[in-house]
């Protein structure tokens, strides 16, 4: 599929589902996931899936907020 009707898919679905009072967080990952089922193959998915997962694990500055987070809240009174 090309990458304009991918586009086409992609804000469609997200329009419709603001339209119909969806939160926007909740709009972007539904639109997101019907444009990548509608065009990549399920083994295509499941790989950029997994490198993304595995590349936010690696990330020490976006673990650094919720481990600071949690440090403040154990050692308060």
């Amino acid at each position: 599929m090309s990458i304009g009707v991918t586009a086409i898919i992609l804000f469609a679905v997200f329009a419709l589902l603001l339209f119909a009072s969806c939160p926007i967080s909740v709009s972007i990952v539904i639109s997101s996931i019907v444009a990548a089922i509608s065009s990549l193959s399920w083994d295509q998915i499941t790989f950029i899936t997994m490198q993304k997962m595995n590349s936010g694990v690696e990330s020490f500055s976006l673990l650094a907020i919720p481990l600071s987070v949690s440090y403040t809240h154990l050692t308060l009174p």
